[in-house]
């Protein structure tokens, strides 16, 4: 009894471990089990035709006997006692090797029926099974299961050690496979859909026991923000602290952050990222390939080259490239310049020209109505083509992008010209390798850009060092920032790369503290972060502070610190009329903050603070390093 017991103990580990290796990977096990079951047919064939070939008195009743003893492989039924009968005649099983192989193939065959029969009726324990092991690591939940989300995750699952839980009540069947295969889960029930606390506590989220992000990206943005806000009810009631939580969200242009994200009046997430397309876009084009790669710096950290940008088509897309172009290709000594074609210019532009109404007082930016196709497009190349650095080609069109794209590789190999030619569009940037004969791929939705929490913490880091305050964490520095400055912050954190380069230092270096003490260097180091500081308030629609109302805002600063003893009041900064004091030349800075400071009774000196951030790069390295 206590033999059968045991026996039956040890049964339904094998059986439960069986089950909980089937549940992680769909694919890897599918191969393992053809494999097997092609083992099992193959030398179950081999042996038994043996075994019978000297047992069976003719040779009808001997393939008989092979193939039934064969499909005896797959039920757990076994032909040893026929085998141990013909050993004494087969040389294969008289040192034991022949029954090993048959044992071997028997195991293969229970193995197969086995992972048969769960992928048939054992789809719920698989799904319990994934449910259980996704607990036990940091929680990422995407709302929407479509092509792009699951190519997202699968990427992500490879990169970040995370449990992945995809909710859709209407899922894309075709991309059901995909998330089974890499381990992922779906919940398609209305209770996930319309999340509750039940479904709270099906995922496992209680007060500080693991971070948690939620990506929102279903094709219906109105359907994010929606879930959003859901979501963020329910980790408020269950007490969950902001700090342990992300939202990456796919929503409208004007979706409004300081709803979802956490301030000092409101729970919210505690990173929020809102993306559109195109924006996500242009941020991989600049990942994939920054301005400042295409310049050089002498030992003083002064370019000594010119960005000049060319870019076919300007509509959403094409608009999100410009922006972010000049929001990257600021730096001392080079001259900026871009030439955008489309014919339909005047048509398409009204929207940024109201936007942002000093991008094109500030910078060289040409608006020219002509196709990338046109003979004035290469009439305009021909005599620009000694000092472009960068073609963008983002008509909204695959096949237009492509035809065009393919037209100019081949007129600049021509010409021996190895100037990159950038194909972005919603699916991605493609383009040309060094040797011009294959084709890159970045997808727009790489983790690398999508998995910001890299990104958010140096922000965070910088803006803790920034506030300079030892009583506060970073997270509550962060949480007292209104959503521009935290945009402003993360605009910095992306710089960095682009500041190493013109210091010629590797973020190793950095991190080491071999850091920057030549005056100079660090003068021009300032100055292009001033010009980046510019560039990305003139894209977010400010302009230069009036005399008048720097005055008048100064006023109403001195009457408040007289009234209390402080004011929240910034002199310089009017975030309700997009107006900034210090939207202003590198050279004027000084005049700047002498007035300011004889406005205020306050001591400013505007060109140390870009400087300082010059400054903070390596702290802001190592504690985020620390912290990763």
């Amino acid at each position: 009894m206590n033999l059968s017991f045991a026996i039956i103990i040890l049964l339904c580990i094998f059986i439960f471990l069986a089950v909980a290796a089937l549940s992680l990977n769909d694919r890897l096990i599918m191969v393992i089990t053809r494999i097997s079951g092609l083992y099992a047919l193959i030398m179950g064939i081999f042996l038994y035709s043996m075994i019978y070939s000297v047992l069976a008195p003719d040779p009808v009743s001997g393939l008989m006997h092979t193939l039934l003893s064969v499909c005896w492989i797959f039920i757990g039924e076994n032909g040893m006692d026929a085998a141990q009968e013909a050993a004494p005649l087969l040389p294969l099983f008289r040192n034991g090797f022949g029954f090993s192989l048959l044992w071997s193939a028997h195991l293969c065959g229970i193995f197969t029926t086995l992972s048969a029969a769960v992928n048939i009726i054992g789809k719920k324990l698989l799904i319990s099974m994934r449910n259980y092991l996704a607990l036990s690591k940091d929680l990422v939940v995407i709302y929407g299961v479509n092509s792009d989300s699951t190519l997202f995750a699968q990427e992500l699952s490879l990169k970040v050690n995370c449990s992945i839980i995809f909710v859709d009540e209407k899922p894309d069947a075709d991309s059901l496979p995909t998330i089974y295969n890499f381990g992922g889960v779906v919940r398609t029930d209305r209770s996930a859909g319309y999340p509750n606390r039940g479904f709270i506590r099906y995922l496992g989220l209680r007060p500080g026991n693991r971070k948690f992000t939620l990506y929102c990206m279903d094709a219906d943005t109105e359907r994010n923000i929606q879930y959003a806000r859901q979501m963020k009810i329910l980790l408020e009631e269950c007490k969950i602290p902001p700090n342990m939580t992300g939202l990456i969200l796919f929503g409208r242009k004007d979706t409004r952050t300081e709803e979802l994200q956490v301030s000092e009046n409101n729970y919210g997430y505690g990173m929020v990222s809102v993306y559109t397309s195109s924006l996500l876009a242009s941020r991989v084009l600049i990942k994939a390939f920054p301005p400042c790669d295409t310049l050089r710096f002498d030992e003083t950290g002064m370019a000594l080259d010119n960005f000049d940008a060319m870019i076919i088509g300007f509509g959403n897309l094409g608009q999100h490239v410009l922006k972010s172009l000049v929001m990257n290709g600021q730096f001392v000594g080079s001259r900026f310049h871009a030439a955008v074609f489309d014919p339909e210019i005047d048509a398409v532009s009204g929207t940024i020209r109201q936007e942002c109404p000093g991008l094109f007082r500030y910078y060289d930016i040409d608006l020219l109505p002509f196709d990338g196709r046109s003979s004035e497009f290469y009439r305009y190349l021909e005599e620009h083509l000694d000092s472009v650095k960068y073609i963008v080609v983002s008509t909204g069109s695959v096949i237009r992008n492509t035809g065009i794209s393919e037209d100019l590789n081949m007129y600049l190999q021509r010409r021996g010209r190895n100037i990159p030619v950038i194909q972005c569009d919603y699916n991605g940037i493609f383009y040309n390798s060094s040797d011009n004969k294959n084709l890159q791929l970045q997808s727009i939705y790489s983790p690398d850009i999508l998995y910001s929490h890299r990104i958010d913490n140096l922000a965070m880091t910088l803006n803790h060092i920034y506030c300079n305050n030892p009583d506060h964490t970073a997270f509550e520095d962060w949480v007292a920032c209104d959503s521009f400055s935290r945009a402003s912050s993360r605009a910095a954190a992306d710089f960095f790369p682009a500041i190493l380069r013109c210091a010629g230092l590797s973020e190793d270096e950095a991190a080491h503290d071999q850091w920057i003490t030549d005056p100079v260097l660090l003068d021009h180091l300032g100055h292009t972060e001033h010009m980046r500081w510019c560039a990305f308030h003139l894209v977010y629609g400010f302009d230069t502070m009036p005399d008048e109302i720097l005055e008048e805002r100064a006023a109403a600063y001195r009457e408040e610190t007289a009234r209390t003893g402080n004011s929240r009041i910034k002199p310089a900064r009017d975030l309700d009329r997009y107006l900034h004091a210090c939207i202003v030349p590198w050279e004027e800075l000084d005049t700047l903050s002498e007035r300011v400071t004889a406005l205020t009774g306050r001591t400013v000196y505007y060109k140390q603070n870009d400087i300082n951030s010059i400054m903070t790069i390596p702290a802001a390295i190592k504690a985020d390093r620390e912290g990763a």
